[in-house]
This record gives structure tokens, C-alpha cells and sequence, in this order.
């Protein structure tokens, strides 16, 4: 039970950075730089908490920065801070999961935020709540 305990904690943290990107309507990329990708069949969503087929999975990977990482180097591989500062701590009681993020990384300036740069913060509150609503059918928290 504390192993489920935990993995659902971590899934939760994995999804309070994917609720802002960077993304700009207004400015056009370079065509020598825009890869073009086709799928089988359409994504249904990019809304992490109700994805549930994988090439929604797969835009979503591409887009969105996760906590922790991999080092494939290590043998064994082992995960690594990637927008957090340390990893995360586990309470004694194993009820309360920490993390803390790494100060410094932005979000890409854009027209639809003011043009201004915008820190990346923990917005837990929010994101519970949005795993909490009955109207987002979450395929993790199903």
C-alpha cells in the first residue's frame, strides 16, 4: 500500500509542470526547422489528466518537461532531478511527498502573457483540484 502510496504521489507531482507552455500563435517558424509527423489516427487531447492513448502520449512528451529524469549512463539507471532542485523527500510516515523546484527555469516570452518572462512554480492547488473534478475524466486517477 505505501508503494501505491508513493507512485501516486509522484504521478501528481509529474503533472503540476504540465499545465503552462511556451507556445505562440502569433509568431511563425522557420520552415527549415518545423518537423512534420504523421500518426494513424488523430490525438484525442493534451490535457495530461485525460490522455489516454499514446499518441496524445507522444505530443505531450514532446511539449512538456518532467521532475525527474532517467541517467542512462548509470549502471543502473537511476532517476536524477531534472525541474527539480534535489529529489523529492518522503515524509516518515510516508503521507507527504516534497518537492521542491529548480529556481531560474522560465517559460518562453510571448505575446499572450505580456510579452514577460514567467518563472516556473509548483501549482498544486490547482492541479488537485482538477484530478478532484468529477468533469475530467482522468485516466490516472480512474
Amino acid at each position: 500500500m505505501n508503494r501505491f502510496l508513493y507512485c501516486g504521489a509522484l504521478k501528481l507531482a509529474l503533472g503540476m509542470w504540465l499545465i503552462a507552455t511556451g507556445h505562440s500563435a502569433i509568431a511563425q517558424p522557420d520552415p527549415q526547422k518545423v518537423l512534420r509527423y504523421s500518426f494513424e489516427v488523430a490525438e484525442n487531447t493534451i490535457d495530461p489528466q485525460k490522455i489516454s492513448d499514446i499518441y496524445s502520449n507522444f505530443i505531450v512528451d514532446a511539449i512538456f518537461d518532467t521532475p525527474l529524469r532517467y541517467d542512462y549512463l548509470a549502471r543502473p539507471p537511476k532517476l536524477v532531478p531534472n525541474t527539480l532542485a534535489a529529489m523529492p523527500t518522503v515524509s516518515d510516515d510516508l503521507m507527504t511527498l516534497t518537492l521542491k523546484v529548480k529556481p531560474g527555469i522560465y517559460f518562453n516570452d510571448d505575446p499572450a502573457f505580456g510579452g514577460k518572462k514567467r518563472e516556473l512554480v509548483a501549482k498544486v492547488p490547482e492541479l488537485l483540484k482538477k484530478y478532484k473534478d468529477d468533469a475530467v475524466i482522468s485516466a490516472i486517477g480512474a
